[in-house]
């Protein structure tokens, strides 16, 4: 078994492709990186065989549902897949809504320190 399948697979969503390869160059080291572009691409993602460990999604996606909505889904869908929401431009209210009802369970502002995302992923998915 590799590193990489000891550790997990993680869907990574954000519609800015600059912090998408962010993401993938931060997690892909201890994760298998799934990487979407909006929700249709990551439902898709989330029905192929193989457990995803952790969803770190945007707050906001362009067009169509946001994160909230991605994670809200994931949450009844697979409730012990940890949820992590990203956003440069968020809303405290609404943060702190899909945090209160466990939607989401960490926000990390972007920009983040090198090394915050895996972290609270790598924490979140019960690998520390």
């Amino acid at each position: 078994m590799t590193k990489v399948a000891a550790r997990g697979r993680v869907l990574a969503l954000d519609g800015d492709l600059c912090f998408q390869n962010v993401v993938i160059a931060e997690l892909e080291p201890a994760f298998e990186v799934l990487s979407c572009r909006n929700v249709p691409e990551a439902l898709t993602v989330l029905g192929l065989p193989g457990e995803v460990r952790a969803v770190v999604a945007d707050l906001h996606l362009g067009s169509g549902p946001g994160g909230i909505n991605l994670l809200s889904y994931v949450r009844s869908l697979m409730p012990g897949c940890r949820r992590i929401l990203l956003s440069g431009a968020a809303d405290a209210g609404e943060v702190q809504t899909a945090l209160d009802r466990g939607i989401a369970h960490v926000f990390i502002r972007k920009p983040w320190e090198r090394g915050a995302l895996l972290a609270a992923v790598g924490i979140r998915a019960g690998y520390e």
